[in-house]
């Protein structure tokens, strides 16, 4: 018996001495390296351990492969990745969809999110809604901010309007509603029509209406109410608007205006009967840009001061009771380049001019503490572009795009990071500028083809046939998109699966 024999006994107490450190090591060790993985570190293949950085992943659909430089991860999407520092080329993937890729820097600590990866099918299937002849010309396609609903005009009917349900992506529902007779005027030639914008109860929208009279153009505002079609308005009647008066909706609202007067640089804001009237009114207004129900970013050569200067052009925020001068201009210009956003409870604004080299961004201009009564606020950031002549926030207001043709600068507000590129496929006339898919992507019409990329000019994806005269609309769930085709007969307007089959 061992425990009889001391040199035995001995033995086996080291042995099992022995066995309990290399336990309370391993232990030891795991519990190390576990909370290090917790704690942001990484540990590689040599069991060295260094700071290591998270990325979120997710793609629309999910459940795509993710390969980084070349090798096949476990995971699919949607998941977390964990990296050392350095920079990966990541690839995403599914059976039937185009890929997505692009390089990723990662730094120790680093958490970055990339949820908004859209894979495209790689074969588009449509359906066609409805065809028209070559002699037929549509007045506007239009749709309403929650996506729902799109509505189509025929130019030579303009009391017609298709209306368009894209409740059930796969299978929109197609009616027709007429205006009611006397609300359009008449036209001795050919009717021109625009869709403006809509109201925020998603039924109201505001169209813009040219005819002919007595050999003269004219024009005139049609409120049109696809719900109840009864209740759509003549606005220029009802407004007694000027021929020169050109109206916006306030605060989105469908019974609440600004009017801005071509002639005399005047705006003001107008309320249909029975509403609470609305007092605001600028002068000397060259351009300007409206947010909620009481922000207004405009050009004026007449400062809130009073002070004229000969040349110069005051570009001004007023935001409830407060006004401020945000930047001085040195000459007018034929485009003012004006918008401003909020995200993450911040103010951003952007200014510029076609005369300049870029645009302005400014954070919280209204909270700048000034040292004097007439200094400025400082910009947050200077978009370098030649002669801007458009600029937009994405649907998050995460992004703000600055264009000029294929030219592009754009702004991540949340990562204070800029980006600057040359599209390489022009613009079809008439459009003049790209515009926001959704919060992270831009879309054109170029050689016949829908052009879409990511906000960064990266994932270029050349998709379906489209007419550029008329905005592309996709369904509320991103699964289909409507849009307006050439045929061999004349125009089509196809709805377009964004899923693979």
């Amino acid at each position: 018996m061992d425990f009889l024999d001391p040199k035995k006994e001995r033995l086996n107490r080291i042995v099992l001495y022995v066995s309990y450190a290399l336990v309370a090591l391993a232990i030891a060790t795991a519990s190390v390296v576990l909370l290090s993985v917790t704690d942001g570190y990484c540990v590689d293949d040599t069991g060295e351990v260094d700071k290591c950085g998270f990325v979120f992943v997710s793609t629309q659909p999910s459940g795509a492969t993710i390969t980084v430089d070349g090798k096949a991860r476990k995971q699919q999407t949607n998941t977390k990745l964990n990296f050392r520092s350095g920079t990966y080329a990541i690839r995403l993937g599914r059976e039937g969809y185009r890929d997505w890729e692009r390089q990723v820097t990662v730094l120790g600590g680093d958490v970055q999110r990339f949820d908004y990866p859209f894979l495209f099918p790689k074969t588009l299937t449509q359906s066609s809604l409805a065809t028209f002849n070559s002699a037929t010309t549509l007045g506007y396609v239009t749709q309403s901010p929650d996506r729902r609903w799109v509505l189509v005009s025929e130019g030579a009917l303009p009391e017609k309007v298709h209306v368009y349900d894209l409740g059930n992506s796969l299978k929109p529902v197609a009616t027709n509603i007429t205006i009611p007779s006397g609300i359009v005027s008449a036209s001795e030639a050919a009717h021109t029509w625009s869709a403006l914008e809509w109201a925020d109860d998603n039924h109201s929208v505001l169209l813009q209406h040219g005819f002919t009279t007595s050999g003269a153009v004219s024009q005139e505002y049609i409120l049109l109410n696809r719900q109840t079609v009864a209740s759509s308005r003549n606005l220029t009647r009802d407004l007694s608007l000027t021929p020169t008066d050109r109206l916006s909706l306030f605060d989105k609202k469908f019974n609440q205006y600004y009017a801005y007067n071509t002639d005399t640089k005047v705006l003001r804001t107008q309320s249909l009967g029975g509403d609470p009237p609305l007092v605001l009114q600028l002068e000397q207004v060259l351009a300007y840009k409206t947010y909620a129900d009481d922000t207004i970013l405009y050009a004026t050569t007449t400062p809130p001061s009073g002070k004229i200067v000969a040349g110069q052009v005051s570009i001004v925020l007023q935001q409830g009771n407060q006004t401020r001068v945000i930047r001085q201009l040195s000459a007018p210009a034929q485009t003012y380049v004006l918008d401003v956003a909020r995200y993450a409870r911040d103010w951003y604004v952007v200014v510029g001019a076609d005369t300049q080299k870029g645009v302005y961004v400014y954070k919280n201009p209204l909270q700048q503490p000034l040292a004097t009564a007439t200094a400025l606020p400082v910009p947050t950031r200077f978009l370098k572009l030649s002669q801007p002549n458009y600029a937009a926030f994405s649907a998050t207001s995460q992004y703000i795009a600055v264009e000029n043709g294929q030219n592009f600068a754009v702004y991540d507000v949340e990562r204070n990071q800029g980006y600057s590129f040359v599209a390489p496929e022009p613009l079809d006339q008439p459009q003049v500028h790209a515009r926001w898919m959704d919060g992270d992507r831009l879309l054109y019409v170029s050689g016949g083809k829908l052009v879409v990329f990511d906000y960064d000019g990266l994932n270029r994806q050349s998709l379906q046939s489209a007419l550029p005269a008329w905005p592309v609309a996709f369904s509320p769930d991103f699964r289909s998109m409507l849009t307006v085709q050439p045929t061999s007969s004349g125009m089509s307007i196809a709805n377009v699966s964004l899923r693979a089959q």
